[in-house]
């Protein structure tokens, strides 16, 4: 699954980069207040939905915050987890592209496949994106995330709770 996801974005990446048109990624942080992305991608347990706002502080990076969740399966050995967290996400712009890095920390509530029970764990996050901005408001792209729970019991704490590649698309307003 993973394999097939990244050669998307590759070819996405590649139809991307042969377009002439497109707005600045700068100029469109520096013209916005507020930045809402939505992300969709498939795990191992289903579909998995993510949103997101942020607010620029500057030109090269915002705050925001986080909701994510990952559906559980019937499958015993799939975890299935909603995320609520927040992050600072620095922008490296280049014409229309922007990628950002977002560390951040979160709570996670996880329906625990050993147990059966949910288990609220803490712990942080990392985010990877590249978009491209179509519009002066709406960017496309994809996403890395990774969220590994610190504070959890013995079975959960320091696994990799979610690993996964997933469709963007951010709103300015």
């Amino acid at each position: 699954m993973k394999a097939i996801l990244r050669r998307i974005f590759f070819a996405f990446t590649l139809l991307l980069t042969s377009s002439a048109w497109g707005a600045s990624a700068s100029d469109t942080l520096s013209k916005y207040d507020h930045f809402a992305n939505l992300g969709v991608s498939f795990s191992r347990g289903g579909l998995a939905l993510s949103a997101d706002y942020e607010y620029p502080m500057h030109q090269t990076f915002g705050l925001g915050g986080f909701f994510r969740m990952n559906q559980k399966s019937e499958d015993p050995a799939v975890t299935g987890a909603t995320m609520l967290g927040a992050f600072i996400r620095p922008h490296f712009h280049r014409r229309g592209w922007d990628l950002y890095v977002a560390p951040g920390f979160g709570l996670m509530m996880v329906d625990a496949p050993s147990t059966g029970e949910d288990e609220t764990a803490l712990g942080p996050s990392m985010a990877v994106g590249l978009l491209y901005q179509l519009t002066d408001s709406i960017a496309v792209g994809s996403e890395w995330f990774m969220a590994t729970p610190w504070f959890a019991s013995s079975t959960l704490r320091g696994n990799q709770l979610v690993n996964d590649i997933n469709a963007r698309v951010r709103f300015a307003f």
